[in-house]
């Protein structure tokens, strides 16, 4: 399975799932707990279904959990380094196919001792995500 280049790759998906799905279960069900369940009396009084309940206000008052947890994914998704280490090695083989940014990062500073590009490449890192953070914090219109 880890010596292909398309089933290496859905091994490291299963395992990045894997180690992120109990972190994202517990945000969302302490987000779901402070949800003021006067919200859903006032709803039920009003007649709504389960559906528009769930539409209408556990949708809208997660939104910011939501937020979170996409810039968590996209940082952690940029940062991803240990699985791809740990299955494809510093070279991110088979055919380099599991070749990330922050392996290339570790390739070429630790390596191949290109600290100048190592650097670079960190530099570029860091504004990817920084924008990226920032364009989501717009996008769900939450303060900073």
């Amino acid at each position: 399975m880890l010596s292909h280049p398309d089933s290496s790759k859905g091994g490291v998906v299963l395992l990045t799932v894997w180690h992120w799905l109990g972190f994202v279960i517990i945000i969302c069900l302490a987000n779901l707990q402070a949800i003021s369940s006067e919200l859903y009396e006032a709803a039920d009084i009003d007649g709504a279904s389960g559906l528009q309940k769930w539409f209408f206000i556990t949708i809208p008052n997660m939104g910011g959990t939501f937020a979170f947890l996409l810039v968590i994914g996209w940082i952690a998704g940029l940062q991803r380094f240990n699985e791809v280490f740990v299955f494809g090695g510093a070279s991110g083989s088979p055919s380099r196919s599991l070749q990330t940014m922050v392996l290339f990062i570790y390739e070429r500073g630790f390596s191949g001792f290109e600290f100048g590009i190592a650097s670079a490449a960190t530099v570029i890192l860091f504004i990817i995500i920084l924008v990226l953070t920032l364009i989501n914090l717009r996008l769900a219109r939450v303060r900073m």
